[in-house]
């Protein structure tokens, strides 16, 4: 075969619009001792092809116990389903009114939660001012040791 038509081939090999027969044609030459110099890289490729239509890929082996795999499976999805929905039904109960979207039957109700609230708030942060002061407290004994301007 010419080299120009494989030459062809090849560039249509490498753009994948190649078709069967030009692929092997391509195979044929490049099995054949007779390749030209300038192509003699693509020869691996090719003989690589051909050796891998050649391996036999061993049979797969039948699946053992599968039905009481089928069974536990079963089994297993039927306990998730039920522990899914008890833990929906736990977390799901009904919240008492006086809590439910920050909604109050009396003002005295309204006042005792939004003082509850302010004091937790107010806790937080006298820790994040306490340690501020711990940091600053640092900072001036750094600044003591290091003797900064």
């Amino acid at each position: 075969m010419e080299p120009h038509n494989i030459e062809k081939y090849l560039e249509k090999y490498f753009e994948g619009e190649s078709t069967v027969a030009e692929e092997m044609a391509l195979q044929t030459y490049f099995s054949s001792p007779n390749v030209a110099q300038h192509l003699v890289q693509y020869a691996p490729l090719f003989k690589f092809y051909a050796q891998e239509k050649t391996v036999q890929m061993p049979s797969k082996a039948p699946p053992k116990y599968k039905k009481q795999r089928v069974l536990w499976l079963s089994v297993a999805a039927l306990v998730l389903i039920f522990l899914s929905i008890c833990t929906f039904t736990i977390y799901n109960e009904e919240v008492p009114k006086s809590t439910a979207y920050g909604t109050f039957d009396t003002p005295e109700e309204a006042f005792e939660e939004t003082q509850k609230a302010l004091n937790l708030l107010s806790e937080n942060v006298n820790v994040g001012v306490k340690s501020v002061t711990y940091i600053n407290e640092f900072e001036n004994t750094k600044n003591k040791i290091f003797k900064t301007n």
